[in-house]
């Protein structure tokens, strides 16, 4: 397993069982530029509805994290850590980052703790990286290989 810094970027959770959708959105810190928080809340989503929008959710959400900067006192919580703990057992994660290059790189995550903290990235094979301006067609191809590589 390869753990990965990355510059900007979205969590993504699909549901195990359900046509559910979660989004966690990572802000960088206004002093240490290096270092990214959740910012809640939780976005919540049927699958029907990502499928829709999410392609223009990711390319909105690298927009705002430009320009929105959060100390670890402003972030707002996603949900509690019993809460969290539940939530997580039960998805795939898949992290979308913007690398400095522009290109997006997506990657299946696992977990070492069911927390926001406790993600396990997947070594380079097993990650897709695809130009920022990609088609829906590439973007959603992409994106569903890596959810298959999910644990």
């Amino acid at each position: 397993m390869e753990v990965s810094i990355n510059v900007m970027s979205l969590t993504i959770f699909v549901h195990k069982k359900f046509h559910e959708v979660g989004i966690v959105e990572w802000f960088r810190d206004p002093k240490f530029r290096s270092l990214s928080y959740p910012d809640g809340p939780l976005h919540r989503m049927t699958w029907e509805e990502f499928r829709s929008c999410g392609y223009d959710w990711v390319h909105q959400h690298f927009d705002r994290f430009a320009t929105k900067f959060v100390r670890e006192d402003q972030v707002r919580p996603i949900l509690n850590a019993e809460e969290m703990r539940k939530y997580l057992k039960q998805q795939h994660a898949v992290r979308i980052c913007r690398e400095l290059s522009g290109e997006l790189r997506l990657n299946p995550l696992g977990f070492r703790q069911y927390n926001l903290a406790g993600f396990e990235s997947f070594d380079r094979d097993r990650w897709k990286i695809i130009p920022l301006d990609s088609s829906l067609e590439v973007f959603w191809q992409a994106f569903d290989s890596v959810l298959e590589d999910a644990p």
